[in-house]
Order: C-alpha cells, then structure tokens, then sequence
C-alpha cells in the first residue's frame, strides 16, 4: 500500500510540474507574441490578442503597456486607460504609464485629473512637454442676449469674465466675475417700489477649487455670490458647494451638495451626474445630471442630458436639454445660477466650438427657452445668443 501511495504521489508531482512549465511556457508565448505584435505595429490583432491573454491569466504589466499603446494609437483613450490604470493600481511609481494616463486624459479635457500623474514625471519628461507647476491656465470671456415675447421682460444681457491658474500638480483655481443686466415690469411683485419699472443689475462672483486626491478621486468646493437688486429690495445670496468625482476610463462619476441662501431663503440642491465616453474619444461623448432642489418647502427635480461630438480636428458641437420645471437652479459646479423672478418649464441649446490653434477656443450657440410667468399661468418663449472665447496658456 505505501509504495502505491509513493507511485501515485510521484505521478501527482510530475503532472503538476509539467502544468507548470506548460503554464510557464504559455506566458513566455503571450510575452513574445505580444511585443512582436507591438513592434510590427499590428494593434488591432495586439488588443485582440492581448484580451484572450488576460482571459487566459496571462496578465503582465508589459502586456498591459503593449495594449495601452496600441489604444492610444487607434485613439481609444478610455481603452488606454483602461490598461494604463490596472498598472498604476499595483505599481503607482510606473513612469510609463503615468506619463500615458496624463496624455489620455488631456486628449479627453480632463486637464485637472491629468496633472496629478505629472508630479511623478522625470525632468526628462517635464522639459520634453514644457510642463509648470504653477501656472495660469486659461482666461477668457463669455457673453449672451436673450429676448422674449412677453413685453413686461426686456432684453437680458450676461458677461463673465474667467481665469483658471494652477497652483501645484494637485490643486487649481477657477475664478470669475460676472454682471447681469435686465429691465422688467411686474403688478404681482407687490414688496417692490415702481415694479412697472425694475432695473435689475445682478453682479456675480464664483471661485471654484479641485484638488485631486489620486489618479482616480478628485474633490471640488465652490462659492457663488450674487448680489440682486430689485429697487427697494436686495438679495445677497451665498451658495457653497462641495462635490466628490471619480475618473474611470470610460465613465466619470460625480455628486455633489450644494447649500446656502438663495433669494432670502436657505437653499439646498443635490447633483448625480455621470460623464461617460463610448468611443474613448470625444468623437462622441454625453454627460447626464440628476439634480434635486429644496428651499422654502418646495422641491423640485430635474434632468439634464448632455451629447457632444467632433466634426474634425478643430470644431466640435454640444446639445443639451433640461426636462423638468426649474426655478432657483444652479449648473456646472455652482456657476451657473437661474435665479430668474419666471420659473423655467424647458430649456434647450446648441453650442459650437471652434478651436483655430491649441492655445485658442470659440464658442457660438444658442438657447431656447419656455417660461411661465410670475405669479400667473402666461407661457412665454426666451432666446438667446451667447458666444465666448478662451485663451490657453
């Protein structure tokens, strides 16, 4: 019985070993095939390859950098960091792949997150891509008329003027100052002297800081202030927010709280939105955002869809729409704030982005809105031009 058990435990020990070096010998196979594929430029065939090996078990970081580079050339950046990711989450000083993922999310605007993996760069690197650690980022300026059919609402022009400086690989500011000018005439707004004639010279400042907590988790605070007069009356609101974003590779994921004092009352709004990259590109790109207010015992929840795509290299255009009724609404990180005495019933828009050189963007587009009026059931339309331009340093 002993010398069975010893042939059968030989047996079992030799079958292992020969499993082992079949194993050993199939990712010596992956590792070769893969770099020759790399080498003879075949991408498709090394992203094809490449994805039975990983299924296989066969996952190894150069590998992984094979196939991260053969997406960056097919211009998938959401597949590249796919792959560029999977290293940095078992070896975070991997050069390689922090230089990729800082390229992938530049070439998907994410300038923000791309520059937490800078701080790991070579002073080879950082001179080849004239890379700063403090530096003004951009400046620019945005404009918009809107004109409606109701006769009691006169034409409302907006400018905001808009600087972002970096202060550091991690960190960023964005600031603005921004001046509304309407004329409006209301019987219903009883608490305001000469409400047939109301002249409403709004002005505006918003300072917006991201701090990014590692190549995946970024963290956001903002403050709004707003100084509205009506007459007799003036409102200072004060808004916060903060917000919470996670970077994926093909889905960004972003909440935020955002509370304060909107029009003498306290105010609250709540925001789920996802970013979300099917073509790992902005060949085509959406971002929607759930959005739940309250204040003064109301609530009210919205849905706003966003769709982008690239026409060529320098032009791209942006549609969006809001469903839902809306009063006191608050968009893109607390900036934009509808603070308007009309609820708003639908709002929809287009806008183009031209880009003549890479330090320089334009921007034309145009927005439709229905609104009811104050206090009673009158349905009005609302357009509006608006054009801008930004300047990258």
């Amino acid at each position: 019985m002993s010398f069975c058990k010893l042939i059968f435990i030989t047996v079992f020990l030799m079958i292992g070993q020969m499993a082992k070096s079949q194993d050993s010998l199939s990712l010596e196979q992956a590792d070769a095939y893969s770099y020759q594929l790399y080498l003879n430029g075949n991408w498709d065939e090394l992203l094809s390859y490449g994805k039975k090996a990983i299924e296989t078990g066969h996952d190894f970081t150069y590998l992984r950098l094979r196939m991260g580079y053969a997406a960056v050339i097919k211009k998938n950046y959401s597949e590249a960091l796919k792959h560029y990711n999977h290293i940095l989450n078992k070896d975070k000083y991997n050069e390689t792949a922090r230089y990729f993922v800082w390229y992938c999310r530049e070439f998907l605007n994410q300038s923000d997150a791309a520059n937490y993996n800078v701080h790991f760069f070579s002073k080879e690197n950082l001179k080849k891509e004239n890379l700063k650690k403090y530096k003004i980022k951009s400046t620019g300026i945005e404009t918009s008329i809107k004109s409606t059919n109701d006769t009691s609402r006169g034409n409302s022009y907006y400018t905001r003027a808009f600087l972002t400086a970096q202060l550091g690989w991690r960190l960023t500011m964005s600031q603005s100052a921004v001046i509304f000018n309407q004329q409006i005439s209301d019987k219903f707004l009883t608490q305001v002297e000469r409400n047939d004639s109301i002249p409403i010279h709004q002005k505006e400042y918003y300072n917006l800081i991201t701090y990014s907590n590692d190549h995946h988790l970024q963290f956001k605070a903002a403050y709004h202030y707003l100084y509205t007069p009506f007459n007799n009356i003036v409102y200072y609101n004060h808004l916060v927010m903060l917000a919470m974003k996670y970077y994926g590779n093909y889905v960004n994921i972003q909440g935020s709280f955002l509370f304060g004092k909107m029009t003498d009352g306290s105010f609250k709004q709540f925001d789920i939105q996802a970013d979300y990259y099917p073509s790992g590109n902005l060949g085509f790109y959406a971002s929607s955002n759930i959005s739940f207010r309250q204040w003064e015992n109301d609530h009210q929840i919205n849905f706003k869809q966003v769709v982008g795509f690239k026409v060529n290299k320098k032009l791209w255009i942006e549609a969006n729409t809001t469903i839902g009724k809306f009063s006191n609404h608050v968009e893109n990180d607390g900036l934009y704030v509808y603070n308007a005495v009309d609820p708003n019933l639908m709002k929809s828009g287009m806008t183009l982005y031209y880009s003549p050189t890479k330090k320089m963007i334009f921007q034309l587009g145009a927005l439709i809105e229905k609104r009811e009026s104050y206090y009673t059931n009158y349905i009005f339309n609302q357009q509006s031009i608006n054009g801008g331009i930004t300047w990258k340093f």
